[in-house]
């Protein structure tokens, strides 16, 4: 008995694999043509440009404030110096207007103000 229910589990653990496996390729095919077709198209708004490094809550308020003080329309580009307490991951979660490079390893400001 406990085999079969094993290898039922593990049939709708595969199947779970193979349709999330399908709905992130179709989402990430879908990105690229996006992107692609909005290639070269001038943005007709402000690029505000915050790089940063260990610095997860300032930048967190720093966001928000923009947010609701800024007209549109405006993106934001938060370029992550390689840090360390988890900057990249809540600007990701944040979403929205938020764009996010996280940079593998700390490169110094003026390389990161480049990158934005």
């Amino acid at each position: 008995m406990r085999k079969s229910r094993r290898k039922g589990k593990s049939r709708r653990t595969a199947k779970g694999a193979r349709l999330y496996k399908q709905g992130y390729t179709r989402g990430y095919n879908e990105g690229v043509r996006q992107g692609q077709s909005s290639f070269g198209l001038v943005f007709e708004g402000v690029s505000i440009i915050i790089p940063t490094y260990n610095q997860r809550e300032y930048v967190l308020k720093c966001v928000s404030s923009i947010e609701k003080h800024t007209p549109a329309p405006f993106e934001i580009i938060v370029v992550d110096n390689a840090s360390k307490d988890g900057t990249a991951e809540a600007m990701l979660r944040k979403g929205g207007m938020v764009r996010v490079a996280a940079l593998d390893k700390n490169r110094g400001l003026p390389e990161v103000s480049i990158m934005g």
